[in-house]
Parts: C-alpha cells; structure tokens; sequence
C-alpha cells in the first residue's frame, strides 16, 4: 500500500498525491462556506495529474435543494463538470457499510482513460454533473 500526504489547505500537495491515480473519491471537506476553494483546488490538481474519473460525496438534490447546505455541493458539481474529467457524484445517504459498497460498484464500472478518449461525455459547459442516486 501506498500512503500518500494530500491537504485541502495545501494545494501544493494534492498533484504529487494524485500522481498516477486513474479514479479519485472526493469527500466533501467539512469547511462549510470555504470548502468550494479546497475543492476546486483538488479537481485542478485531478486535471494535471490525469486523473480519469471524479466520485464526489455530494448531496441528495444537492441542483435543486433550497437548503444553504446545498450551494457549495452544486458548486463544487459544477466545477468537476467543467473540468473535463468525467463525474460521478453519489449522495451520502445510507449507512457507511452500504456507502463503501455503493463506491466498490461504482469503481468498478468507471471508464478507463481509454475509453474516456473514445467518447464517455460530460455536461455541456454551464450544465450540472447528473443527480446523484442514493443507489450510486
């Protein structure tokens, strides 16, 4: 196993990280009304470091919640959507036990980058990723 330092609150050691990693799980950082920069940060460094997919721990209906909660989840959605990397965003509903299976599945059906390159689509600029399911 290899155990790797990344830190939200220090950019400059999520590309190292991230190197040579196909599938990234994103869990939602805890800073509410500052985690939309540590996430950002965190999908760049996804991009430079090639990364092929990006499960975000989002919200249910995180697109159309009135909840404040649910402002920085749509859009840190909106961000991976742009990124280019092909999203993947499961709600955090369930039990930890059934949300470890829930991401085992999800892992296991991801693109490779091959076939990103052969035309797995994204939402168009200015879209949202797709909603998340409870199911993932």
């Amino acid at each position: 196993m290899i155990v790797r330092e990344a830190d939200y609150d220090r950019p400059d050691t999520l590309a190292p990280a991230f190197a040579g990693v196909q599938k990234l799980l994103l869990i939602s950082s805890t800073e509410v009304s500052g985690r939309l920069p540590q996430h950002r940060a965190v999908i760049e460094a996804t991009q430079r470091a090639g990364v092929s997919l990006i499960a975000y721990t989002s919200m249910l209906h995180a697109d159309t919640s009135s909840a404040t909660l649910a402002i920085e989840h749509r859009q840190t959605e909106e961000v991976i959507a742009d990124s280019g990397v092909p999203p993947s965003s499961c709600a955090m509903a369930g039990t930890p036990r059934t949300i470890c299976w829930r991401f085992r599945r999800l892992w296991s059906t991801a693109p490779s980058s091959a076939s990103r390159k052969t035309g797995v689509s994204r939402p168009q600029r200015g879209g949202t990723m797709p909603r998340p399911q409870p199911w993932c």
